[in-house]
């Protein structure tokens, strides 16, 4: 998560457009699917109507990759 946060920080210091910080988000976020796959692997064991459970079925709704 570090590394998206410094990547973000990094699109806002250079004023950098929409399309430009999407481009450098795919280049400089290896874990992202490495965090995407614990998220999956969490949802599987956990009960979908716990907090856990709804927190992973949100984001994985919003995961566009």
């Amino acid at each position: 998560m570090a590394k998206l946060f410094a990547i973000d920080s990094q699109a806002r210091e250079e004023n950098m457009d929409h399309a430009t910080r999407h481009a450098l988000r795919g280049t400089g976020s290896d874990g992202a699917a490495e965090l995407q796959a614990q998220i999956e692997a969490a949802s599987r064991t956990v009960l979908p109507s716990s907090p856990l459970g709804k927190a992973c079925s949100y984001t994985l709704r919003l995961w566009t990759s």
